[in-house]
């Protein structure tokens, strides 16, 4: 067996009962819980609402705001960010690889969920700077000012 992959097989397998320990944790899976691989953001929530539907749907608006935190972690910055939240709520649907409902409750107050969604991070990442939501910093800002007659 290669040595090399034996240890990389070793490290996926103590990060996976890393993860597995802290979701076992009292109120780990309200807070939420995040693995991320080269293409997929996943995460859990437990989500109320009126009815599944809802419950759902505001947990995968919620999963896509966390991508765009997590985006804002490594070169970007974000511009327009009233103009944002908008724009998840009317298009977190293109951002999200799957979501899976892992539990359902009802009770008199409305509809709970536990739920676990994927996203697609390079995907919300290219459209977002193709929107011009996020930039580089060293980019130059695309304002013009007037000038001025010599």
């Amino acid at each position: 067996m290669n040595t090399q992959a034996g240890w990389s097989q070793v490290r996926a397998c103590i990060a996976g009962l890393a993860i597995a320990f802290v979701a076992a944790l009292p109120g780990a899976s309200r807070a939420g819980v995040a693995i991320d691989t080269n293409d997929i953001l996943t995460m859990e929530y437990q989500q109320t609402g009126a009815n599944e539907e809802e419950a759902v749907r505001l947990a995968c608006i919620r999963a896509v705001k966390a991508t765009v935190g997590r985006l804002l972690f490594s070169d970007f910055k974000l511009q327009a960010g009233d103009l944002l939240d908008p724009y998840i709520q009317k298009n977190y649907q293109k951002f999200v690889a799957s979501f899976y409902v892992l539990e359902r409750r009802t009770d008199r107050t409305g509809f709970g969920t536990r739920i676990r969604v994927q996203t697609f991070p390079e995907v919300l990442a290219r459209d977002l700077r193709e929107k011009r939501f996020l930039i580089l910093p060293h980019e130059p800002v695309s304002l013009r000012l007037p000038q001025r007659d010599p």
